[in-house]
Order: C-alpha cells, then structure tokens, then sequence
C-alpha cells in the first residue's frame, strides 16, 4: 500500500512518483483513444453523407 507506515520514505516516493507516471500515461492513452474514435465516427458519418462541420450547432441550452 502506497501509505504502509512500513516503508520507508524514499520506497513510498518511489510507489508514489510510479503511481504518477502511470496516471499520466492512461490519461494520454485515454486522450488517443477519444481522438481516434471520433476520427473513426467521422469517417463512417462521412461515407453516408453526414457532414459533421456542415450541421447546425446548438450551443445554448438555457
């Protein structure tokens, strides 16, 4: 466990910088991922004649 009142501090530094680093490469792989399946729903909206950047945009809600 990250706060094991066993470890010392520079081992729970360790566990806490890897913790960080892992955290920022899901986001990362997240972000990738979110990019790629709307450049996927585009393609496929596109060869059926939906033309995203052509539709009206409804912004306010309220």
């Amino acid at each position: 466990m990250l706060l094991d009142p066993d470890l010392s501090d520079a081992v729970r530094q360790r566990k806490l910088n890897k913790l960080i680093q892992r955290i920022a490469y899901d986001l990362r792989q997240a972000e990738k991922a979110r990019r790629s399946h709307r450049k996927a729903r585009w393609r496929a909206l596109w060869k059926i004649g939906v033309y995203i950047s052509k539709l009206r945009k409804c912004f306010n809600l309220f």
